[in-house]
């Protein structure tokens, strides 16, 4: 009887790089293992997508100054394209540092930050978000003749390709939130506080052309690429040069949270106290 172990094709082709694909499946299949928690996961987007939609709708639809398609497209494709990266990685890391789990973490042959970015991706973008979302596909039927498809195939290519960007920024930016544990006891507060601040600076309650008219910086800051440039790019707002800037804009923004996510880290790491789990 041959018991030798035989690798799989997927196995010999990402070589020692498999175990990060492995780490992806692994929170792809814990998050989609409950049933119950799917479905209220999807209710809930289904609930606050519909409610968004019916207050802008009724509010722009005699609206001389919005745009109605407009607003409705920006709300409908943004909340599909902010579902891809979502925004809970700083209450794993939080639970990690509180519980003294972290360690087992820092201890392993590998990276903190590449093993978060696989988690974040299995349990995250393809499972709670991109699957579990379905508001959007479900109203979709009735609000279509509302929605505005790009007047170029090219921009839909380029809305397409700024998605790795805003995933990176989110992420970094969620680590980021979660280093702040390593100062606190109890984390509650701040992480209604994030999930309050990112829904306000990426424009998902008000789009922030329209906050840019009386706050001009907002859509400078890092978490405006997580939906306003996209959805910009994605309407046909920005012209060629805009477009390349926002591009630069925001691998720029990828390479500084990245510094500081590392710096927050490390600071973080001379105030923890854990015998290890």
């Amino acid at each position: 009887m041959n018991t030798t172990y035989q690798p799989s094709f997927l196995e010999k082709l990402l070589g020692k790089h498999y175990k990060w694909w492995y780490i992806i499946i692994f929170y792809f299949k814990a998050q989609t293992h409950y049933r119950g928690n799917s479905i209220m996961y999807s209710l809930s987007g289904l609930v606050g997508f519909g409610a968004s939609l019916l207050i802008w709708f009724l509010t722009t639809q005699n609206s001389a100054f919005f745009n109605t398609k407009e607003i409705l497209t920006y709300l409908w494709v943004g909340s599909i394209y902010a579902a891809m990266s979502p925004i809970w990685y700083s209450e794993v890391l939080a639970d990690l540092i509180v519980e003294g789990k972290l360690t087992s973490k820092l201890i392993k042959p590998s990276s903190i930050f590449w093993e978060g970015v696989c988690e974040f991706i299995g349990r995250g973008t393809l499972a709670s978000s991109a699957l579990l979302n379905i508001a959007p596909i479900i109203l979709l039927p009735f609000i279509y003749k509302y929605i505005i498809l790009p007047p170029d195939n090219r921009l839909f290519l380029l809305f397409i390709s700024f998605i790795p960007i805003s995933f990176i920024i989110r992420f970094y930016l969620d680590f980021i939130f979660g280093t702040f544990v390593f100062w606190l006891t109890s984390y509650g507060g701040l992480m209604a506080f994030k999930d309050n601040l990112y829904f306000f600076l990426q424009g998902g309650q008000i789009p922030l052309s329209i906050l840019a008219l009386f706050i001009p910086w907002i859509v400078y800051q890092p978490i405006a690429f997580q939906l306003h440039h996209p959805m910009q790019i994605y309407l046909g707002k920005y012209s060629t040069l805009e477009t390349i800037y926002v591009f630069l804009g925001g691998i720029g923004w990828c390479i500084c949270l990245y510094i500081l996510a590392k710096f927050m880290f490390k600071l973080g790491l001379k105030r923890y106290e854990s015998v290890g789990l």
